[in-house]
């Protein structure tokens, strides 16, 4: 007799690189990134970006685009994970009000101060991502809403030296 289950799987690639934060925040595992395989992870996660934003069948909003949540695979390619913060977001809507949710120090700030979430808070994380991958070094705290209105400039200059792999 042969018992009938419904089961759900979820399956994933295997990625033995694990996580970009292991190589882009530790001086010796960073000079495996040269500067061509960063500016591959870059493009490889905005088109992942603009996937999620403009092809996919809802357009989808990651709200957690930070180092720790882009994996590499074998040849250093970038795949966006963990969607448990990710929100549909449909066509005929400007923005989702919603509860703030993510990384602190990588929310845009227009969505701190009201709650509202478009494809600008996943860019503005995409920007955060940027200057840690060109520096190497890895944004901390949380953002201000006082005075620098969250300017990220509260972490990284302009004049910020690029990580020497760059």
């Amino acid at each position: 007799m042969q018992l009938l289950r419904t089961e759900s799987l979820l399956v994933y690639e295997f990625l033995p690189n694990q996580s970009l934060d292991r190589f882009i925040f530790d001086p010796i595992k960073g000079r495996d990134l040269n500067r061509e395989k960063r500016f591959e992870i870059i493009i490889g996660t905005a088109e992942g970006l603009i996937y999620l934003h403009e092809n996919s069948k809802t357009r989808k909003i990651h709200r957690d685009i930070k180092a720790s949540n882009i994996l590499l695979d074998s040849r250093f390619r970038a795949k966006i994970a963990d969607f448990g913060l990710a929100r549909s977001f449909h066509d005929d809507k400007s923005h989702i009000s919603t509860a703030l949710a993510g990384t602190l120090g990588y929310m845009a700030p227009e969505y701190l101060a009201r709650g509202q979430l478009t494809e600008k808070a996943d860019v503005y994380r995409f920007g955060v991502l940027l200057l840690e991958i060109v520096t190497g070094r890895q944004r901390v705290g949380a953002l201000s809403t006082r005075g620098s209105g969250g300017n990220i400039r509260s972490k990284f200059s302009v004049a910020e030296q690029p990580h020497p792999s760059m």
